[in-house]
């Protein structure tokens, strides 16, 4: 299921955001580019899109906020979230 919303204007759909707790994916269309900026800086998710919402790209991550999504995916972050990096450090002489 995909919530589709029609708003008045940005500061309304801004509004809208809070009225979820989760926030996997938001698509914003506008062919304005600063606009699209300025929302998806505001917007809670961990994925925006500008005129499109059907798109995954292998360097980027895949990841969500709030409850949605507690890990990441795909780029090296989603390599990261699957590896556990350990420090050894070894002394050679005693003291």
């Amino acid at each position: 299921m995909v919530p589709v919303l029609a708003v008045e204007n940005d500061e309304q759909a801004l509004a809208y955001r809070w009225e979820t707790r989760h926030g996997l994916t938001a698509s914003v269309w506008t062919r304005d580019a600063h606009r699209a900026e300025h929302l998806a800086a505001e917007l809670d998710a961990g994925t925006v899109f500008q005129n499109r919402c059907d798109f995954l790209e292998p360097a980027l991550p895949w990841t969500g906020a709030r409850d949605s999504g507690k890990g990441t995916a795909l780029s090296r972050y989603g390599f990261y979230h699957l590896t556990r990096r350990k420090a050894i450090h070894f002394r050679r002489e005693t003291p």
